[in-house]
């Protein structure tokens, strides 16, 4: 996995998923705001507390692009990005 952060604007890109480029921006989220880009092989889409809560799951199959809108406390959150072979974990700052 290869996590790149990127100019003046917050934000990770990371190539997985078969290679595909998944990008999360902006991090931190304000208003728990965020986009997340290269979506093409990715099924599901988890958000979790540190504590391992589900906050939210996303059905990401057929889609290239989410936006987000987390109604949730200040704090990091983990993002699960999942196709049917892998998953890749990140997270992300609101707040």
């Amino acid at each position: 996995m290869i996590v790149t952060i990127t100019g003046q604007t917050s934000g990770i890109q990371v190539t997985g998923l078969n290679g595909e480029d998944i990008n999360i921006y902006p991090n931190p989220a304000a208003d728990g705001i965020f986009t997340i880009n290269g979506l093409r092989n990715a099924q599901l889409i988890r958000i979790m507390d540190l504590d391992g809560r589900i906050v939210k799951n996303i059905n990401a199959a057929g889609k290239t692009s989410v936006e987000l809108r987390l109604n949730v406390s200040p704090g990091i959150y983990v993002i699960r990005i999942s196709d049917n072979k892998e998953s890749i974990y990140k997270k992300i700052m609101i707040p």
